[in-house]
């Protein structure tokens, strides 16, 4: 699989507190790593969107949104092309959406405001409706849920080798021992090692990162036995169970059409 590089194509100053902008991505596009002086929410109704930061990465699937504050560097990517629809928002009307990165649940309202927004050109009026409209999406912004997609980059030499294969290959079934008798360390200790990293588990985390998988293949109009298969469950029936305990909706409402 080899992806297309892509130079991000962000303006260097923003004329509105607010700009909106719509860039089609192809399929398996890489848009560089990059920052801004000012915030940017990433957001798309037809594809899975996946972007690297320094922290690690994050999947954001139709209906999610992800908030990156200004100066910090991020990569994104798609697999299967899309529509990329984001939001520049300055470091003054973007201060209360806070200084991480974050991925944030879309509700119809704020899917709606999301879809108005972004048909607006770059020198729209700032009349007072409009900046009304926009503070009222801010504080949307600012009140969604967070969506806990998100894998942080493994620091530790024993775990770095173990994240590293279980993300090429989800379905890998090893069990804890194994992977302790290639790391050289203890299943007790590696599990303290994955809980301090991650707030979680090994057996947790590997869930997420299946989640996290099934995702993008769904994405890419995969079915469920397929992906059942890939990731090393048993049965479709056994994917979609899992899938729902992590997810509001099941697998087929994150399907690409």
């Amino acid at each position: 699989m080899s992806w297309r590089d892509k130079q991000a194509q962000s303006p260097v100053h923003l004329s509105r507190p607010v700009q909106p902008r719509v860039v089609r991505l192809h399929p398996l596009q890489r848009v560089l790593p990059h920052s801004h002086a000012f915030g940017q929410l990433m957001y798309s109704d037809n594809t899975v969107l996946t972007i690297q930061t320094l922290q690690g990465e994050f999947v954001v699937p139709r209906h999610q949104a992800l908030w990156v504050p200004p100066g910090i560097e991020h990569c994104v990517t798609c697999r299967d092309g899309g529509q990329l629809q984001s939001l520049y928002i300055d470091a003054g009307w973007g201060s209360k959406l806070g200084i991480r990165v974050k991925a944030l649940e879309v509700d119809s309202l704020l899917q709606a405001l999301l879809g108005e927004v972004t048909t607006w050109q770059d020198d729209f009026a700032m009349s007072e409706e409009n900046q009304r409209l926009l503070m009222v999406l801010v504080d949307r912004l600012h009140s969604a849920r967070e969506n806990p997609l998100f894998l942080p980059k493994a620091q530790d030499k024993r775990l770095s080798p173990i994240v590293n294969a279980l993300c090429q290959q989800p379905g890998l079934s090893h069990s804890l021992e194994e992977w302790g008798s290639q790391v050289g360390a203890s299943s007790r200790t590696l599990n303290r090692l994955f809980n301090q990293a991650f707030g979680m588990g090994f057996s947790a985390w590997r869930q997420k990162v299946r989640v996290m998988m099934a995702l993008k293949m769904l994405g890419a109009n995969q079915s469920n036995s397929e992906i059942a298969e890939a990731l090393g469950y048993e049965s479709s029936s056994a994917f979609i169970q899992a899938f729902k305990a992590h997810m509001p909706y099941p697998p087929g409402y994150y399907r690409s059409k």
